[in-house]
C-alpha cells in the first residue's frame, strides 16, 4: 500500500536540530513516492501532500546545499539561510499534516478507531510541534538561558514528536491493508494477530462442532 516505504522515509527525514542523518531531498524522494502508492485511497489529502513534496525538494535542496557551504567555509548562518530553513520546515511539517488526515480519512472508512485516535493525537502533536519550532528560530530573541532551556526541550520535543508519528506509521502498515489483501499470508502478520486468529477460528471450529452435535439424532 505504501505505508512500508512511508515507515523508512519518516526515519530518513528525522530532522531534529542537530540530529540529521540523511539529507532532507533523500528523505522527500522516498516519502514523495510512498505518498504517491497512497494517493489512490485519500486522493484529496495525499494529493496535496504530493504537491507539497514537489515544492519541498528544491528548496531542501537548497538548505542542505546553503548548510553545506557554510560549514566548509566556516561563515556564520545569514538571514536568507535562515529564511530558507524556516520555509523547509514549514513545508515538511504541512506535509506531515495532510499524511495524517489522509490515515484519517482511510481509518475512518474502514471503521479503524484505533489508528484513527492515534492519527488524530499525531495531529494535535504536530500542530504543538510546528509552535514550539516557530518560538524555537526566534530563540534569539529570548534572554540567553531561556533560549538553550527552550531549545533543549523543542529538541526533546522532536525525538518524541518523531516516534509518534512512526509509530502511528508503523500501525498502519500492521493494521491497514491494501482491498483484496485481506487474506495475508499468516507470517506477515504480527505474533499478537496470528495468536488473536487462532483463538477465533479454534472457538469458531468448536462452535460448529456443537451445532452439529446437536442435529445428529
Amino acid at each position: 500500500m505504501g505505508f512500508g516505504l512511508l515507515f523508512i522515509a519518516h526515519l530518513t527525514l528525522f530532522f531534529c536540530r542537530g540530529v540529521d542523518i540523511f539529507p532532507d531531498i533523500f528523505g522527500y524522494l522516498l516519502i514523495l513516492f510512498a505518498v504517491s502508492k497512497l494517493r489512490p485511497y485519500a486522493p484529496r489529502r495525499f494529493g496535496i501532500a504530493v504537491y507539497l513534496l514537489c515544492a519541498a525538494l528544491p528548496i531542501s535542496a537548497l538548505n542542505d546545499g546553503l548548510g553545506i557551504y557554510l560549514a566548509l567555509s566556516g561563515a556564520a548562518p545569514t538571514v536568507f539561510k535562515t529564511v530558507v530553513s524556516a520555509l523547509s520546515a514549514a513545508v515538511m511539517l504541512a506535509v506531515y499534516v495532510f499524511i495524517i488526515l489522509g490515515i484519517i480519512y482511510i481509518a475512518r472508512d474502514i471503521s479503524n478507531y484505533m489508528v484513527e485516535r492515534r492519527a488524530l493525537r499525531s495531529l494535535i502533536y504536530t500542530a504543538l510541534f510546528a509552535v514550539m519550532s516557530v518560538i524555537s528560530m526566534l530563540s534569539s530573541l529570548m534572554p540567553r538561558d531561556a533560549a538553550v532551556a527552550f531549545n533543549s526541550m523543542y529538541i526533546l520535543y522532536g525525538i518524541f514528536w518523531a516516534i509518534a508519528i512512526a509509530v502511528l506509521i508503523y500501525s498502519c502498515y500492521m493494521r491497514i491493508c491494501a482491498p483484496g489483501d485481506e487474506d495475508m499470508p499468516e507470517e506477515n502478520r504480527s505474533p499478537i494477530d496470528r495468536a488473536l486468529d487462532r483463538i477465533v477460528k479454534n472457538r469458531q471450529e468448536k462452535d460448529d462442532d456443537d451445532k452439529k452435535r446437536e442435529g445428529e439424532p
